[in-house]
């Protein structure tokens, strides 16, 4: 296993440190478990007992706290980023398939396949398909006519990559998400409803992550796009048309419409509901189970879902709700009687 030392890792992520020079790390580990064989992170004071206590060999940590522990540190701007670094550093991941081409896969022909791509047991890959240098695609893949895969593009085992559809470089599609699955489009007519053929593709931008057992439609005539470095959690559904911007990331289990606009640097949380057919602008904050109806025009935070409560006061809050369109009848004819009222007063 890679072991990094100390002075090794302040060079390369430019910190300054404090300790023995030459201790290593080849692994990383939370405060709780960490050993002194690895690397952890200290970024929020409410863990200061834990930092206190931990056995990690190394830990970042931001100079304002660099006092709180007497062992080994990196003194970082952003301990977490550099967390992230060491853990990328460190290659801790593993590949997605073992390097070459299994013989158990099928590729078409006419497909072309870049250097240093590693493809699993049983992939299959179509026609006219483009896998470029270093990818990974895992095992049972399909990769379906005329799609493309970037550059150090990772896609786990159990993949769907159906055909016209652009993925960029430095992705990470995790097992079982489908990429350009049919759109949900049907036209009712001679009493039945007739599937609307969807021709459109589907485009990842770069550095885009996709989550375990997630669906991205594709367009009808036009694509469903979701931009660079955007973050899309599992169990999520992307409908047909639907544009994500840059940098924007979803939690899990949201249900995002067809032909929807989200804006960049968006935080959507975990099973939100979108209505087709609206916008919404960028830096908008969307809490987890809310239902967005409408488009938002202004960055912001937004709410709509109900919190957990004690089953009785739900109940009598149920009940309140019902009666409030009685309740508003009420106050509009108590309102007018006070304006009657007020008039006669004054004259």
């Amino acid at each position: 296993m890679k072991k990094i030392t100390l002075r090794e890792l302040a060079k390369l992520l430019n910190c300054d440190y404090r300790g023995e020079e030459f201790a290593a790390v080849n692994s990383v580990a939370s405060l709780d478990e960490a050993n002194e064989l690895d690397l952890t992170f200290f970024a929020d004071i409410k863990f200061k007992n834990k930092l206190n206590k931990t056995r990690a060999g190394i830990v970042i940590i931001a100079d304002n706290s660099k006092n709180l522990f007497t062992g080994n540190v990196l003194i970082s701007k952003d301990p977490k980023a550099d967390f992230i670094k060491v853990v990328n550093l460190l290659d801790l991941i593993p590949n997605a398939s073992e390097q070459g081409v299994h013989q158990s896969a099928t590729i078409h022909p006419s497909a072309k396949i870049g250097k240093n791509v590693r493809i699993g047991p049983n992939v299959v890959i179509e026609q006219d398909v483009v896998i470029n240098d270093n990818a990974q695609v895992g095992a049972n893949v399909f990769i379906g006519q005329n799609s493309s895969i970037g550059q150090s593009t990772k896609i786990w085992s159990n993949v769907t990559v159906y055909f016209n559809c652009q993925i960029g470089s430095g992705c990470t599609i995790s097992s079982g998400a489908v990429i350009g699955s049919e759109g949900f489009g049907n036209h009712f007519s001679n009493n039945k409803w007739q599937p609307i053929p969807h021709i459109g593709r589907v485009i990842l931008g770069n550095d885009v992550d996709i989550g375990a057992l997630t669906a991205i439609d594709r367009g009808a005539l036009d694509n469903t796009i979701i931009s660079n470095g955007v973050k899309i959690d599992n169990l999520c559904h992307i409908g047909h048309n639907s544009f994500i911007g840059e940098n924007t990331v979803i939690a899990g289990c949201a249900t995002i419409a067809g032909s929807v606009k989200i804006g960049s640097f968006c935080m959507i949380g975990g099973d939100t509901v979108f209505n087709g057919h609206i916008e919404i602008c960028d830096k908008a904050v969307v809490s987890g189970s809310s239902v967005v109806m409408r488009s938002i025009t202004e960055p912001g935070i937004y709410s709509s879902s109900i919190p957990a409560t004690k089953n009785i006061e739900w109940k009598k809050q149920t009940a309140l709700h019902y009666k409030l369109p009685s309740l508003n009848s009420k106050i509009k004819s108590l309102e007018k009687e006070l304006i009657a009222l007020k008039k006669q007063i004054e004259k």
